[in-house]
C-alpha cells in the first residue's frame, strides 16, 4: 500500500531564463535597488525586489534564475519586472518577442539567435 497525498501546497518554485546579453554585475549592483553582489562569495548578483517573496539571481552571461516563487504568475512577474528595470537602466537593449518562436530579442536584432528566424523591421 502506497502513501496517499491528502493535500499539498506549492511552497517554492525555481525557474531560469536567458536574456542572451552579458550583464556587468558591478554596474548592476551600483544602479539597481535591493541588489547584493559579493563576487568573492557568489558569482551572481542577488536581487530582492520590494513587494515580492521571491529572489532573482542575475549572472554575468545573461542567465537569470528566480527562487521562492509561489506560482507561475509570480515567476513571469519577477522576470518581466527585472527585464523592464534592466531596460530602464540601459543595461540591456529594449526587448521584443520573436514572431517565430516567442524568444526575447533586442529591438536591433536582424535574426533571432534562438530559432534563426529573420526579424522584419
Amino acid at each position: 500500500m502506497g502513501i496517499i497525498l491528502i493535500s499539498y501546497k506549492i511552497e517554492n518554485i525555481i525557474a531560469s531564463a536567458k536574456i542572451n546579453t552579458p550583464i556587468d554585475l558591478d554596474a548592476l549592483a551600483a544602479k539597481l535597488e535591493n541588489v547584493e553582489y559579493k563576487p568573492e562569495n557568489f558569482q551572481a548578483a542577488i536581487w530582492r525586489p520590494s513587494n515580492s517573496y521571491g529572489v532573482a539571481l542575475v549572472f554575468s552571461d545573461g542567465r537569470l534564475m528566480c527562487t521562492n516563487m509561489r506560482s507561475v504568475q509570480d515567476v513571469e512577474n519577477i522576470f518581466k519586472k527585472l527585464v523592464k528595470r534592466l531596460e530602464e537602466l540601459e543595461m540591456i537593449n529594449p526587448r521584443v518577442a520573436c514572431p517565430h518562436c516567442g524568444a526575447a530579442i533586442d529591438t536591433e536584432d536582424m535574426v533571432c539567435i534562438e530559432c534563426g528566424g529573420l526579424i522584419n523591421k
